[in-house]
């Protein structure tokens, strides 16, 4: 029995090699980790994957650590050419068809908060789709659009944009709580609302569509296939005489006529896929202070992007069970809530900031990466058998033991206007948690 080689095992890394007078490594993805190792002029590396703006890379003596982009955009292939990859940047995101993204804002008195997907069809012409979820005083609901988006001038950083679309509007019934105390003191029983199943549709034109299509850009269908066609054409043509003029031998005007020509085929060295480890997901445990309900336990999810080594977006959802009020424990029976409107339940979606990278050390012989983080975001709690629009605020610690795992330490506040206990106030939902999360 034929024992299979140890390198056949081993997972195929992409080799650069250093033409700068050096490559400096940082203990962890980000500027503010110290440089521990220099790399020399001609030594290799061997890619590991890369985190946003970073690399890991591992030298020919096993010393990993994290390369920054711009320092491994000047490093080459074995056969001398450059080593290429998409940097994050303009040109990167305009070149990109599909697109996503997240807005809130105001939609007949209601806060709105939607989602929406986007695929480009051309520079200025694209197919756009939207859900979402309005949250009124008297009524909550979904809506739903999808159109076609014209962007004006898509050559500026900032530009307008028309659209044409159809929009749907599901209403929702409105459950007022079960029980609320009004000035008065006096304990009243919510009836809901009655609202039929009826679902409502408009149609909401912004451009018509004939002068959208005389818009100078804007071509149709056929003559957008066509050019579509065009450009691939165009490329694969550039492409061709790239690899001919690369494989072309460089001519010397002095030397002399060659007799024998060598006929040598060029190696093509296969470039192996450098895996991105940008995805954050977890799990969550801590405390939920719910103003006027006094403290108990939480648990959730959260899923978090990182786009650069500074900015990531963080989607999480958590629930806890509200306690009795002081009202409720002097007044004997009295019960403002049941027992599942008591359940609060959080919908966020939040901006986060890296700041303060660091190490932490455990002995003399171990130090991890680490950084503070702010957070800040909006989203919907559903409380007391009420949904209301929330912003959230709070900060947090990530220790990472390892290269895909992260233990997170975070402090949130959760702010939303309520009027359960017959005064409209805004309240405060103080929550302290510890997580897990891992890296993929």
């Amino acid at each position: 029995m034929l024992a299979a080689p140890a390198a056949s095992n081993a997972r195929e890394y992409l080799q650069v090699f250093v033409k700068q007078p050096y490559l400096e490594l940082h203990s962890g993805p980000g500027r503010g980790y110290p440089v521990f190792h220099v790399v020399a002029r001609d030594e290799s590396v061997d890619v590991l994957f890369r985190r946003t703006d970073w690399f890991k890379v591992r030298t020919e003596r096993g010393v990993q650590g994290w390369a920054t982009q711009w320092d491994m955009l000047r490093t080459a292939l074995a056969d001398g050419s450059p080593f290429t990859f998409n940097v994050g940047e303009r040109s990167g995101f305009t070149s990109h068809r599909w697109e996503l993204g997240a807005f809130a804002g105001q939609y007949g008195g209601a806060t709105l908060i939607s989602a929406y997907g986007s695929f480009s069809l051309n520079s200025q012409l694209a197919g756009e789709l939207s859900v979402g979820q309005f949250l009124g005083k008297f009524s909550n609901g979904v809506v739903g659009d999808v159109g076609l988006m014209h962007l004006l001038v898509p050559e500026w950083r900032v530009s307008p944009f028309l659209m044409l679309g159809r929009c749907t509007l599901l209403p929702g019934a409105q459950v007022l709580p079960a029980r609320r105390v009004q000035e008065s003191r006096r304990i009243h029983e919510a009836q809901p609302e009655r609202q039929g199943g009826r679902m409502e549709t408009g149609i909401r034109v912004l451009l018509l569509t004939v002068t959208l299509a005389a818009l100078s850009g804007c071509a149709s269908v056929r003559n957008w296939y066509h050019h579509r066609s065009e450009v691939r054409a165009a490329r694969a043509e550039a492409r061709e005489e790239a690899e001919a003029a690369r494989n072309e031998p460089p001519q010397d005007e002095n030397a002399p006529p060659r007799v024998v020509e060598p006929e040598v085929a060029r190696r093509k060295i296969k470039v192996p896929k450098i895996h991105a480890s940008n995805i954050e997901l977890g799990l969550h445990y801590g405390a939920l202070s719910i103003e006027d309900f006094g403290t108990n336990p939480s648990y959730g999810v959260s899923a978090a992007y990182h786009v650069t080594e500074d900015f990531f977006f963080l989607a999480e959802t958590g629930r806890s069970t509200a306690g009795r009020t002081s009202f409720e424990t002097l007044g004997g029976n009295i019960q403002l809530l049941t027992r599942a409107e008591r359940h609060f339940t959080y919908y966020d979606l939040t901006l986060g900031y890296n700041f303060l990278p660091g190490e932490a050390f455990i002995g003399r012989g171990l130090a991890l990466t680490s950084a503070f983080y702010l957070l800040g975001g909006l989203g919907a709690t559903d409380f007391a058998g009420d949904k209301k629009f929330t912003l959230n605020f709070g900060a947090g610690y990530r220790v990472l033991p390892a290269d895909w795992l992260a233990v997170h330490i975070t402090v949130q506040d959760r702010v939303f206007r309520s009027d359960l206990l017959g005064v409209a106030k805004l309240t405060n939902n103080f929550e302290a948690r510890i997580g897990t999360t891992v890296f993929f």
